[in-house]
């Protein structure tokens, strides 16, 4: 199954009270998913898309991920786990900045549906030769802790006190 997805004029705003703050996409995904086993599925996902907020900040991500693994049990409620690798670029134009981010293979980010945050996984963050890494691996209660360390220095935090 191949799915594709064209953003044009998408808004996603802030609060669904205000229509001053918002986030404009533009691009395109394209998601195709294959079975490989029973109740097992594998997917990609290729994003191209253009993030603008009503304030003139742009992002640009480019992102090719696998999902070598999506486990769909036929119990009710549905069980999902899945394991995320791959790697993908993320230019900041309004700070003339380019990070190239990769997703673990050796060690992919797990997401499961019991849980609001990953699990386990590695990602890197390489910039100018620079490269920061955020473990999700302190999270493997559910508990939203993630571990960034960058210049060797580790600070935790805790994805359920951060207002995305």
């Amino acid at each position: 199954m191949t799915a594709y997805i064209s953003f044009s004029g998408y808004k996603v705003y802030r609060t669904i009270y205000s229509d001053s703050d918002y986030v404009l996409i533009t691009g395109s995904d394209i998601i195709t998913t294959k079975k490989i086993g029973n109740n097992v599925y594998q997917s990609n996902y290729n994003i191209s898309n253009t993030l603008t907020t009503n304030k003139g900040n742009s992002k640009t991500i480019n992102l090719l991920l696998s999902v070598p693994n999506a486990v769909i049990n036929n119990t009710l409620p549905v069980s999902c786990t899945f394991y995320i690798t791959g790697s993908g670029t993320l230019n900041d134009i309004n700070q003339n900045l380019s990070y190239n981010y990769t997703a673990d293979p050796s060690f992919p980010v797990v997401y499961s549906n019991t849980c609001k945050h990953p699990t386990s996984g590695k990602i890197y963050l390489d910039n100018s030769g620079n490269r920061f890494s955020a473990d999700y691996s302190p999270n493997s209660n559910c508990t939203g802790v993630v571990s960034i360390t960058k210049f060797g220095i580790v600070k935790y935090v805790n994805l359920t006190t951060v207002d995305f």
